[in-house]
């Protein structure tokens, strides 16, 4: 495995740790903590992989009529259809060289009626097998994490942001009828509200904590 490569998810973890994504655009569009309902989520269920301890960061955002137009609006608005998926049995090896095609740095593991069985991601690799003495060729399965939240194309982007940033999860598979159809990514979420909504994003703090010395301007 490339040392390169090592650094490069290492790196990419941390940055996404430290920024904090989820839990400003979570408070940008005043979302709630999510409620299950048949509707809106397949399954919300512990992803070890994906997991994490998510801080919060209490800012005041304004409650605007794009950020209540945002919660509201579809996961399917989103480009849903970028993502990668392997077969439990795919060598650990060949999963990770697929996982670098991905933007939000995982591969969903799937059966071959293309149900969801797991997911492997980059804190999988950093936790899981960098620094350890394993067999490349073995199957992701080992190192998967085998249970995962999915969400249902109908589900908001409200549901969507709630997850990521109550669970610190950055990869949600899109599931209807028990088969995969698609995924989203944190950087989906940012992406999208980037463009749709530019000026209700792009006026985020960049340190949610940040509080000025002084007042600048005259």
């Amino acid at each position: 495995m490339p040392n390169a490569y090592k650094r490069g998810c290492a790196a990419k973890a941390s940055r996404f740790s430290h920024l904090g994504f989820t839990a400003r655009i979570h408070q940008a569009l005043n979302t709630s903590s999510p409620i299950a309902t048949s509707g809106s989520f397949r399954s919300i269920c512990s992803m070890s992989g994906e997991s994490a301890s998510p801080q919060s960061h209490p800012i005041a955002v304004a409650k605007t009529d794009a950020s209540h137009k945002a919660r509201a609006d579809s996961v399917s608005l989103m480009e849903t259809d970028d993502y990668v998926c392997v077969e439990p049995s795919t060598p650990l090896f060949k999963a990770i060289q697929v996982m670098k095609q991905d933007e939000g740095g995982c591969a969903i593991v799937c059966a071959t009626d293309r149900s969801v069985v797991g997911i492997f991601t980059e804190r999988d690799l950093l936790t899981k097998v960098v620094g350890q003495a394993v067999d490349e060729n073995a199957p992701v399965s080992n190192w998967m994490s085998p249970v995962v939240a999915t969400l249902t194309p109908e589900a908001t982007i409200g549901d969507a942001v709630a997850i990521m940033n109550d669970k610190g999860y950055r990869n949600i598979p899109l599931v209807k009828n028990g088969k995969l159809v698609g995924s989203i990514s944190v950087f989906d979420v940012i992406r999208y509200l980037a463009e749709s909504y530019p000026k209700t994003t792009m006026n985020l703090p960049p340190n949610p904590n940040q509080v000025m010395d002084s007042t600048d301007g005259g």
